[in-house]
């Protein structure tokens, strides 16, 4: 496989930081290519609501894009379903964003930031889709690029 750059889903920082990272400076260097000059892209699912729970709830229903083999060996979504059921809350709160606080998806899209991702996509998982969109024109976007001007 060739590639200029890399994203994935549902990884934690530590992922990235620990396992990811060195894996796509290394193929680069094989590659005879400078990694800096990479795009490196975190996909963040994210989950907003003002009540906590109601944000865990909705995250909940994601749960299946936690299983590996929902990638490569189920192919019945049903079976996605019954498989992301065993993903526990805290395994969701280390792959995924969840907040009940501007503050807490700035410090979770600050944290890909911080570690050389150079552009950040978020996909909304919230119960209320527009909360989310208002919150990040209000607060996050502007924060982040206040932060990191240089990331996408």
């Amino acid at each position: 496989y060739y590639t200029d750059g890399h994203v994935a889903v549902g990884v934690s920082p530590s992922y990235y930081v620990d396992v990811l990272h060195p894996a796509f400076e290394q193929g680069a260097r094989d590659a005879g290519k400078d990694p800096n000059t990479l795009e490196k892209f975190a996909w963040v699912s994210t989950a907003f609501d003002p009540d906590e729970e109601k944000a865990l709830e909705a995250a909940r229903r994601y749960g299946g894009l936690l299983v590996p083999e929902a990638y490569h060996s189920i192919q019945d979504p049903r079976q996605i379903e019954e498989a992301g059921r065993s993903v526990s809350d805290a395994q969701m709160a280390e792959a995924l964003c969840i907040g009940s606080k501007p503050e807490q998806i700035i410090e979770r899209m600050s944290a890909f930031a911080e570690i050389g991702c150079n552009h950040i996509l978020m996909v909304d998982m919230s119960p209320n889709p527009d909360l989310l969109a208002e919150i990040c024109a209000k607060e996050v976007l502007p924060e982040l690029r206040r932060r990191y001007p240089e990331v996408a």
